[in-house]
C-alpha cells in the first residue's frame, strides 16, 4: 500500500487497468456489475411485454366467438399468435447481446491514472451506470427492433379489436 501510494505520489500513476479487486482488474468488476444489471433490465422488460401481450390476448375473450375466431385466424390461430409474439420478444436478448459486445470495451479499455483505487472504482462505475442509464431508455423508446416489432403486433391486434 504504501509502495502504491509513493508511486502515486511521485508519478501520478495509478491504473484502472493494472490495479486489482478481489484479484479482477477493476475495470472487469466494473463490466461484471454492468453485465448483471443489463440482463436484469432485459429479462424485466421481456417479461413486461410478455404480460403485456398475454392480458391483451386474454381480453379477447370478452368479445364474440365469432369475432375471436376472425381475429386468431388473421395470425394462423391463437397458438400461431403466441408463438410469434414470444419470438419476437425474445429476439431483445440477441440484440442486447450484440449491444453489450459494442460497448464492453469502453468499459474494459477506459484507463483511468493517478487516483485511488476508490476514485477509480467511482469514476469507472459513473460510466457503468451512465451506460445503463442509456440502455434502458433504448428500451423505454421502443428504439430496439425486436421491440419495435413486438409493438407492431400488439398494434396489428388492437387494430382488429377496435
Amino acid at each position: 500500500c504504501k509502495l502504491k501510494a509513493g508511486l502515486l505520489a511521485r508519478t501520478g500513476y495509478l491504473s484502472s487497468i493494472t490495479e486489482h479487486h478481489n484479484h479482477q482488474s477493476l475495470n472487469n468488476f466494473i463490466v461484471e456489475k454492468f453485465l448483471i444489471e443489463i440482463y436484469d433490465i432485459t429479462d424485466k422488460c421481456i417479461s413486461a411485454q410478455q404480460d403485456m401481450f398475454d392480458k391483451k390476448v386474454a381480453s379477447l375473450s370478452d368479445l364474440p366467438i365469432n369475432r375471436q375466431a376472425l381475429i386468431f385466424a388473421k395470425f394462423d390461430g391463437k397458438e400461431s399468435l403466441t408463438r410469434l409474439a414470444y419470438t419476437t420478444i425474445g429476439l431483445l436478448r440477441p440484440w442486447m447481446r450484440e449491444w453489450v459486445r459494442v460497448q464492453v470495451p469502453s468499459i474494459v479499455q477506459r484507463e483511468i491514472f493517478g487516483k485511488d483505487v476508490k476514485a477509480i472504482l467511482t469514476t469507472l462505475e459513473q460510466s457503468k451506470s451512465q451506460m445503463v442509464s442509456s440502455f434502458q431508455e433504448l428500451l423505454d423508446s421502443q428504439i430496439p427492433e425486436p421491440l419495435f416489432k413486438f409493438d407492431e403486433l400488439l398494434k396489428k391486434i388492437y387494430d382488429e379489436t377496435d
